[in-house]
């Protein structure tokens, strides 16, 4: 291949771009490893602000799947000292855990009465 060549460019050019992709792909994995744990300890630090604060939270949605894994989440974590479930219906749960919701039942066709 001629330094000149158009191909040699082409090559020279991909394989610079596969080099740099690399070594950011390694230190993106590096810097995962230290926000994750980071991360982590944040998140237990606000955990126990919420918990100190004696905060209280309301969540709509909470029959559909995201809202069932979201009242799970945070009734597990404790770390509320009230949550309220707004929606259509009562909830039926079959684990105590749950017996501390407070849940209102609102028809959102009626807002504005």
């Amino acid at each position: 291949m001629k330094l000149l060549d158009p191909t040699f460019g082409t090559v020279v050019g991909f394989w610079t771009i596969v080099v740099i992709l690399i070594a950011v792909f390694l230190s993106l994995r590096n810097l995962d490893v230290a926000t994750n744990t980071r991360m982590e300890h944040d998140v237990k630090t606000l955990e126990e602000n919420f918990r100190e604060n004696n905060l209280s939270c309301f969540i709509l949605g909470a029959s559909g799947e995201t809202g069932k894994e979201l009242v799970k989440d945070i009734v597990s974590r404790k770390i509320f000292s009230r949550i309220t479930l707004i929606g259509r219906r009562e909830l039926k749960f079959e684990d105590n855990a749950h017996q501390s919701l407070i849940q209102k039942v609102v028809d959102f066709e009626k807002l504005n009465d």
